[in-house]
């Protein structure tokens, strides 16, 4: 979650994790780090003009994390090691900062800027052919997002005083909006949604859950809320493939994509994950990503002005 790259001579950027540290088989972050409220942790390089993702917590005003109850696991279960296959820069003025979603003939991903979402059609190789700028009232901030038979599907947040939460269906031909669903009255601080043809995941910050949907009519109707170690702290985005749930998380002390078993999950408990892949942040943190079409191990992963292809060694085997 990321509001406009800006340029700005601030003192300050934001610190890289080696990429050693990223494929450590233990925990992705040290144990003694515990998550921030300020969402990067800050390095202070005196007069340096830098570029930086902003991300839009304010300490004073964000919500809560409720995490009291989540007890933290040493080790994340099954930890694989993936293998970045290569990378890719994106046209000027076509950066996926939020997230990308993989379709068989095109490629999208999201950005935001000056109160408007911004979508990016690609062809396959990642060659722009438009982008398109959308507003929604009451929001404006565009997650990461998914796609489901001629549709994308995004969750919006506000920045200002007033939080709000809305979810939308975009039509993939014309990328206007055909349905959206307000759900402040359940959660107001979301980035990812994706929808698998019978539910609607979104995945929360103020709660440090994923929450699932049903559509009834003109209404997103909530029936579970599902958490996850605290550790993790919150989803950037969100994949259902098969009879698992991939969710890729930052900002706590297990950063890293994560696999769930959608038929163990239960609202009653932290659920663990069962198997995780520690994601290396080659250009920013770690945002949306999807599986690509006709392979049933790599990803794409956005970076924002740029895409990293990794292979997610291990999926398929039975988990240990």
């Amino acid at each position: 979650m990321c509001l406009d790259h800006r340029s700005t001579t601030v003192g300050v950027r934001k610190s890289r994790r080696k990429s050693s540290d990223m494929t450590r088989p233990r925990a992705f972050r040290s144990a003694s780090r515990r998550p921030v409220h300020s969402a990067f942790m800050l390095s202070v390089f005196a007069g340096a003009t830098v570029v930086w993702d902003f991300c839009p917590v304010d300490v004073a005003a964000a919500p809560p994390f409720a995490v009291a109850d989540q007890p933290n696991p040493a080790v994340p279960a099954g930890s694989e090691t993936p293998q970045r296959l290569e990378s890719v820069k994106l046209p000027a003025g076509a950066a996926a900062v939020q997230g990308l979603t993989l379709t068989k003939t095109h490629y999208f991903g999201t950005n935001n800027s000056g109160g408007a979402g911004l979508i990016h059609r690609y062809d396959t190789d990642w060659k722009l052919i438009e982008t398109k700028r959308l507003k929604v009232d009451g929001v404006d901030h565009i997650g990461a997002i998914s796609h489901f038979k001629g549709f994308l599907w995004a969750g919006w947040l506000s920045t200002g005083k007033v939080r709000r939460a809305i979810v939308t269906q975009i039509r993939i031909e014309d990328l206007t909006i055909k349905r959206q669903f307000d759900i402040s009255a359940d959660v107001n601080w979301i980035d990812p949604v994706c929808y698998d043809g019978k539910h609607v995941w979104v995945g929360d910050l103020s709660d440090l859950g994923i929450h699932r949907y049903t559509i009834d009519k003109d209404q997103l109707t909530r029936d579970a809320v599902f958490k996850y170690p605290a550790g993790m702290h919150f989803s950037q985005g969100l994949v259902i493939r098969g009879r698992n749930l991939y969710s890729i998380h930052t900002f706590g002390e297990l950063d890293g994509l994560f696999e769930f078993s959608i038929a163990s999950l239960k609202a009653d408990r932290v659920n663990e994950p069962r198997r995780s892949w520690p994601i290396d942040e080659s250009t920013m943190h770690l945002e949306g990503f999807d599986f690509i079409p006709g392979t049933k191990d790599e990803i794409w992963h956005a970076q924002g002005q740029q895409v990293d292809r990794w292979r997610l060694t291990g999926i398929g085997k039975p988990a240990r």
